[in-house]
């Protein structure tokens, strides 16, 4: 026999698919795309390149650094490869889709795509197979609650059993947040120990700040709002009026699901002091957890100021899963 031919490693993040993975991502696929049809979400196609300047206007600071971007030959713009679908739904429906906006209907939209990016971690793939929502000019409840109620439809059709839903509204940590009224050095760290409910230190900064004891008490509080439903009217009792606005959106949102998904709320946790994703998302933001997986299959919030970058003013909000996940957990 022959000796193997040798090779260089796959780049870092890389890896093949053999046939049983790739037929079981398929039937996944196919089916998460047969569930958001039925609610109403129509399929598009969106291209593996972009401009960067454009592409860029919708990733944060940290995503866009996570960004393959080269120049083609002959060519003098700065591409880039599809890390993320949601900018790019938001151009399209800016460039294309606009006067439907303007007349007040709303857009629903469907995805499956590969997005490609710099994994964040040694263990994280470079490539990731999506299928995603977006569902524009919907600033309601109930708009969130539909999207919530779809999760649910979806991880279930696609055979995950037990998946836990953790809501959050980014409003809330950060309404506390601007209370404080400290600079950018003390807020990016402090925005870290409120993410891993570390109190220490959270006061040693909050020390260094000289912030009040009301101020400390205030985010000491938020740290620990974390759990079933109820964790609402427990907030409301600690928290300041800044806050009562978004303890209001995700009250309303709650009160929405239990009339389109009331099954959720038996597997929905609340976290009140989750502040990741601020700079992103404007309002409620969702992680779908399943046993045995070490990340959420399903992310998604509500990201109103996204579309104004592409020049429409309209509110917005989605999910995106991945597929990959999916298919390791429900093929053990």
């Amino acid at each position: 026999m022959s000796a193997r031919p040798t090779f260089a490693p796959l780049p870092p993040g890389a890896r093949d698919l053999l046939p049983p993975v790739l037929r079981r991502r398929r039937r996944l696929q196919e089916r998460a795309l047969a569930v958001f049809e039925a609610w109403g979400y129509a399929p598009v196609a969106t291209p593996a390149v972009e401009y960067f300047e454009v592409f860029g206007r919708g990733l944060t600071e940290a995503e866009r650094q996570r960004c393959l971007r080269f120049i083609a030959p002959g060519a003098e713009e700065v591409e880039v490869l599809r890390s993320d679908v949601t900018p790019q739904i938001a151009r399209l429906v800016a460039q294309r889709l606009r006067d439907r906006l303007e007349a007040g209907e709303l857009i629903r939209l469907a995805y499956a795509a590969d997005v490609i990016r710099k994994p964040a971690a040694a263990d994280e793939a470079a490539e990731e197979h999506q299928v995603g929502v977006e569902l524009i000019g919907d600033r309601t409840a109930a708009g969130d609650a539909e999207l919530v109620a779809l999760a649910d439809a979806v991880l279930d059709r696609c055979g995950v059993a037990g998946a836990v839903f953790d809501l959050a509204h980014v409003g809330v940590a950060r309404s506390v947040l601007d209370d404080l009224e400290i600079g950018d050095a003390l807020r990016r760290p402090l925005i870290t120990r409120l993410a891993r409910k570390d109190l220490a230190g959270l006061d040693a900064i909050l020390g260094e700040a000289g912030a009040s004891d009301a101020a400390r008490a205030e985010l000491r509080a938020l740290a620990s709002l974390h759990g079933s439903v109820d964790v609402i009217d427990r907030a409301r009792a600690v928290l300041g009026a800044a806050a009562r606005r978004s303890l209001d959106e995700i009250a309303a949102v709650v009160d929405a699901v239990r009339g389109v998904a009331p099954a959720v709320l038996e597997r929905l946790s609340i976290d009140l002091g989750e502040i990741r994703g601020h700079d992103y998302y404007s309002g409620l933001r969702l992680r779908v957890w399943a046993p045995g997986s070490p990340r959420p299959l399903l992310r998604g919030g509500r990201y109103d100021g996204l579309l104004r970058r592409y020049g429409v003013d309209a509110p917005a909000t989605g999910l995106v899963i991945g597929l990959d996940d999916v298919e390791r957990l429900t093929s053990e």
